[in-house]
């Protein structure tokens, strides 16, 4: 009898799991270039502009650092730090980001300790060309902001930063994420989140140079006394020769930074293993009696669960909507926007800044004169820019639209008519917001048709690049995306800004002739708006008709290709 040759057994060291979520991370990413449209190109792009972001932030710390005055390099030092933690902590929640290719979720089946886990997952959040252009800006700051007096503590500074940034991203996000499993906290996360989003805008109208410099230094007095504020003040005394004084300022942020990552573990723990019901104690309340109640008195039948009450799809307040199949789109559509949370988000910011933007025009303007009431049709033309993806955010249910029978024209008119309802009335409580601080009624008709041409116009646009040019929209809103730095696709989100960016460069030349006539007419002649306005709407009108026609001749060819763009399963 033959002995058995013994096994062999592999006794190399099997690597490290944050080694392997790393590569993960990396190889994830450059699968989904691959496997996308335009992906190599939006990930090289995304890759040239992280690397030319990374050049322009350490020239900028090595040059500036030296030759500032010391007051300003100080309060540089001060909110830096405040600032990369509040950016990498809310951005993301407020855009609704997420880091789409490194999802803990899908290893809950794995039996991995959660000490190894969070530092994978905190290597993994500085893979990116963000996170290394914000990686390469603190050492280029770190370096040139503390000399060569400072540097040894500017670094680990630094260092602490980042990791303090990171970690209150994720504890923050995963942290949400738990509690928002009913409808009801969605709703509010919404709202703050859009709140957020609107005062960032605004944000760019605030012109500093009008700032006062004690204001400034106000802020800076206050922000130094935070953790990252002490550690650019730990920068600051080490430069000045202060050692134990900076030592002592970063001992904050060696203990917030252990806290935040405890929280992050728990958080995530109960993420991944509690199941939390989405539906509120009031809701349950309602489902029952509304079973019972169409139940009857003989109750379900047996073995069966109770009926739940119809629904009308068609909205009683919308009674000019057709029962028709263009109908049924626009009102799945509009259910879709106050039930999904991405869609509810840009219409809650569709309103505020229709309410919002007058207001501010107002404040600035100070006396501004009754034409000021036509700018009101902007809001349409901003509204209409979240249309140029339509598909988009249906996914992988357009396949059952197209399998159906829906002729594509069918569904670009629906949902071209949700947009519209959605855009007037913001239009219109834009003019009579300006109207009544102006007494400007007489413009207001005139509005509203500019309005309607823009929101023409902008369909029109919006049509053809949804059918030439669509993305997908991840399905997953889940707590552990990394957002705006968490280098999520691969370039994926440099091709969808670029395309948006040409799609509102050919809105804007085609809007440019009722810009023109709408502009001359109220420099010269009001009285031609009586003209203008009506022939801006048919204009619009006509640009939206043959927009329509070129996006349905077009896409009838392209139906496999546009089911395989926007559907999220074949994210690579």
């Amino acid at each position: 009898m033959s002995a058995v040759a013994p096994l062999a057994v592999d006794r190399a060291r099997p690597p490290g799991l944050t080694r392997v979520l790393v590569r993960l991370k990396l190889r994830l990413v450059v699968n989904r270039a691959r496997s996308t449209r335009n992906g190599s190109f939006g990930l090289a792009m995304s890759v040239l502009f992280g690397v030319a972001a990374a050049g322009a932030g350490l020239l900028f710390g090595l040059v500036a650092g030296p030759t500032l005055e010391p007051h300003d390099r100080d309060a540089i030092l001060v909110l830096a730090p405040n600032l990369l933690v509040l950016a990498w902590a809310v951005l993301p929640l407020a855009t609704f980001g997420n880091d789409e290719t490194l999802d803990p979720g899908r290893l809950v089946l794995f039996p991995l300790r959660r000490g190894p886990l969070l530092r994978g997952l905190l290597a993994a959040s500085f893979v990116g060309p963000v996170p290394v252009a914000a990686v390469t800006t603190t050492v280029g700051v770190a370096i040139g902001f503390g000399g060569a007096s400072g540097v040894l503590v500017a670094l680990p500074a630094g260092a602490l930063a980042l990791v303090m940034a990171v970690a209150a991203s994720r504890a923050l996000s995963t942290t949400l994420a738990a509690a928002l499993s009913s409808r009801r906290s969605r709703d509010a996360a919404i709202v703050i989140g859009s709140l957020i989003a609107v005062s960032f805008q605004f944000l760019r109208f605030v012109r500093l140079p009008s700032v006062s410099a004690s204001v400034l230094d106000h802020i800076v007095a206050v922000a130094r006394w935070t953790p990252p504020g002490l550690l650019g003040r730990s920068v600051v005394e080490a430069r000045g020769g202060h050692w134990l004084v900076a030592l002592a300022a970063l001992v904050p942020a060696l203990v917030v930074v252990p806290l935040l990552l405890l929280w992050w573990g728990r958080a995530l723990d109960r993420a991944l293993t509690v199941v939390v019901s989405g539906s509120t104690p009031s809701r349950r309340r309602r489902d029952a009696a509304a079973a019972a109640a169409a139940a009857g008195p003989a109750g379900p039948a047996p073995g069966g669960s109770p009926p739940r009450p119809a629904l009308a799809l068609l909205p009683a307040w919308l009674p000019f909507v057709p029962a028709s199949p263009v109908g049924a789109v626009a009102a799945r559509d509009l259910r879709y926007s106050w039930r999904d949370p991405r869609r509810k988000s840009a219409l809650l910011v569709r309103t505020l800044l229709a309410v919002g933007g007058p207001i501010w025009l107002l404040v600035q303007a100070g006396d501004p004169p009754p034409e000021v009431v036509l700018l009101a049709a902007g809001v349409a033309y901003v509204a209409v820019l979240g249309s140029f993806n339509q598909f988009g955010l249906d996914g992988g249910a357009l396949w059952s639209d197209l399998a159906s029978g829906d002729r594509l024209r069918t569904l670009l008119v629906g949902k071209n008519l949700s947009a519209l309802l959605q855009v007037v009335p913001a239009v219109a409580v834009s003019s009579a917001v300006l109207a009544v601080a102006t007494g400007g009624w007489v413009y207001v008709p005139a509005a509203l048709l500019l309005g309607a041409g823009a929101v023409g116009v902008g369909l029109g646009v919006a049509d053809v690049v949804s059918i030439k040019v669509p993305f997908k929209v991840p399905e997953s809103r889940g707590p552990f995306g990394g957002g705006a730095f968490g280098a999520g696709g691969g370039g994926q989100g440099f091709v969808t800004g670029l395309t948006l960016f040409a799609a509102s460069l050919v809105q804007n030349l085609v809007l440019a002739p009722i810009a023109v006539a709408s502009g001359l007419a109220v420099a010269f002649a009001p009285a031609a708006l009586l003209v203008v306005a009506p022939v801006g709407a048919a204009y619009g009108y006509g640009i939206w008709r043959a927009g329509l026609g070129m996006a349905v001749r077009q896409g009838w060819w392209r139906e496999p290709e546009l089911l395989a763009a926007v559907d999220p399963a074949r994210s690579g």
